[in-house]
């Protein structure tokens, strides 16, 4: 029963066998999975404050079969960050075959058209960078392994990488006041147990994964045969290999700061006090009660724990 007060105020008190007062705290609430990507956690809910116990007997039997617990709820974990998908180009390779005489085809437009090839098949900026030759001579034909080098860059970055968000703050525990009017040779080892606990944080979630941002590079590999005044483009046959590039990744930070629980409530027992002294003395004209009025009014009056909490605030 979270967050409740009890106070039970009686001439005597008989437990007859074992019992518990649960005044516990719940536990905060977990959260569910983000599913957009790059977004921050937000924090776990915070455990709820145990009730407040208080209690007042003259005589007491068996107290020590009473227990009242005061345990606060346990944080909830922080929701975990979700990370952004990785960002690669992407180029979809297919062999193309080239024939062209001396009179149409020089290197350069060869070239233009390997680039102009490779950005039609991807989605990416493409970007030439060098080319390497291996000649060979046989009778008088001379073969050209041409290796012509690209990279091609994609035309994004990585997206946030979320933040996990705090855990939730464990509740407060509540008060327990149980005072005996009797003397204390009378109260002790009768007086119940308490068992108080407050609560443990919660965990941060885990941060959502860096994604990777890759280039490619393609390299185009072609024969020229030169074959007397004539040039030859044989097959040209395409490879390519991701690589990936260090950047700086912006991070989405949790969306609500950590959660704490509600302030324990006041512990005020003077209105508690004043009913029970009213109940007491409706009871003044039975003569049956009237000698355990008397004595139990002026315990309470001459109660020095009484007058301190009285005044107990938070």
């Amino acid at each position: 029963m979270p967050c409740i007060e009890l106070h039970i105020l009686a001439n005597k008190w008989h437990i007859l066998k074992e019992s518990t007062f649960y005044l516990n705290g719940n536990d905060g609430s977990s959260l569910p999975s983000l599913e957009s990507s790059g977004a921050g956690g937000r924090p776990g809910n915070p455990g709820m404050n145990s009730g407040n116990f208080f209690g007042i007997a003259q005589q007491i039997v068996n107290g020590n079969l009473l227990t009242v617990q005061l345990k606060s709820g346990d944080g909830g974990d922080g929701q975990d960050g979700t990370g952004s998908p990785d960002v690669e180009p992407t180029f979809y390779p297919e062999r193309i075959h080239v024939v062209r005489t001396a009179e149409d085809i020089n290197r350069q437009s060869f070239q233009d058209r390997i680039q102009e090839y490779i950005d039609q098949h991807s989605n990416g900026i493409v970007t030439y960078y060098n080319s390497k030759n291996d000649k060979k001579f046989d009778f008088g034909v001379t073969v050209e392994d041409v290796k012509y080098n690209y990279e091609i860059k994609a035309t994004q970055t990585c997206g946030p990488s979320g933040i996990g968000g705090s855990g939730g703050k464990g509740g407060y525990s509540g008060y327990y006041h149980f005072i005996s009017t009797a003397s204390p040779e009378t109260a002790a080892n009768k007086l119940p147990r308490v068992v108080k606990k407050i609560g443990s944080n919660g965990s941060a979630g885990d941060d959502g994964r860096n994604c990777v941002l890759y280039r490619r590079d393609v390299v185009a590999d072609t024969n020229i045969v030169k074959l007397f005044d004539a040039l030859y483009v044989q097959d040209t046959t395409f490879t390519s290999s991701l690589i990936s590039i260090d950047e700086n990744r912006e991070q989405s930070m949790s969306i609500i700061s950590q959660t704490f629980p509600n302030s324990p409530k006041s512990f005020d027992i003077t209105p508690t006090l004043t009913a029970y002294k009213s109940v007491l003395q409706e009871n003044f004209n039975n003569p049956t009660l009237l000698d355990i009025v008397q004595k139990t009014l002026k315990s309470i009056d001459s109660n020095e724990e009484l007058d301190r909490l009285k005044e107990l605030r938070d």
